[in-house]
């Protein structure tokens, strides 16, 4: 008897939700049982084509995490609130061996030179270099690049074609915006936003939102506001 399929349950929506999904059902075979998301009512259907329901709150998590073959992902970022929602998601008492890591076989990680975190998301054509260090639940979306001697802090998110150079520091909570570049040496800071196209030439301090080439700081981000 063939074993059955483990099961599936995102944190989130659709965007990188719905990717989520699509990767781990048709290269990791589990059986996508739908999304916990505090803004939708349960049994609202996410995805415009193949659809999955809304399970219910955030909080019901804990029904689920008691079935053994359940796992989980994250496909919250939080980009409004940064701080809040990686200490959100931090709270929730989920062992580290039920968020499996997805990597799609058409992205390029150069196999034994690179350490990636549990729950993290890889997509087709996202590359990284040697050398690179993934904290756990960090998405790298389509055509992104992380270069070598680089680390990515927790819940951070990389766009389409977001690229952070070499021996960058990234932190936690970060997003970097579609077609957005850092140059080899800086830091991004904890919670910091990276507009879409924008170019940064040095280190970033926490909590800040960054736009323009080169970039500039334009506010800051929910707590950086203290």
């Amino acid at each position: 008897m063939a074993d059955a399929k483990r099961k599936l349950v995102i944190f989130g929506g659709n965007g990188a939700g719905m990717i989520a999904a699509s990767i781990a059902e048709r290269f990791y075979e589990y059986e996508i049982l739908g999304f916990l998301n505090d803004k939708l009512e349960k049994g609202t259907l996410v995805g415009k084509n193949k659809q999955f329901p809304v399970l219910g709150g955030i909080a019901d998590y804990a029904g689920f995490l008691n079935q053994p073959d359940v796992d989980f992902f994250f496909a919250i970022f939080g980009m409004s609130n940064p701080a809040g929602t990686w200490e959100l998601l931090r709270s929730l008492e989920i062992p580290e061996d039920r968020f499996p890591t997805f990597i799609h076989p058409l992205a390029e990680v150069p196999e034994g030179y690179c350490k990636i975190g549990y729950g993290s998301l890889v997509c087709a054509h996202a590359a990284l270099s040697a050398d690179v260090t993934l904290a756990p639940h960090v998405c790298l979306m389509v055509g992104s690049f992380v270069g070598h001697d680089t680390s990515v802090g927790s819940f951070t998110h990389f766009a389409t074609n977001a690229v952070a150079g070499a021996s960058n520091e990234i932190g936690s909570g970060v997003h970097m915006g579609s077609n957005s570049t850092t140059r080899e040496f800086v830091t991004i800071g904890d919670c910091s936003m990276i507009g879409a196209g924008s170019v940064i030439l040095k280190s970033v301090e926490p909590y800040s939102v960054m736009v323009g080439n080169p970039a500039r700081v334009i506010r800051k981000n929910s707590a950086g506001d203290a």
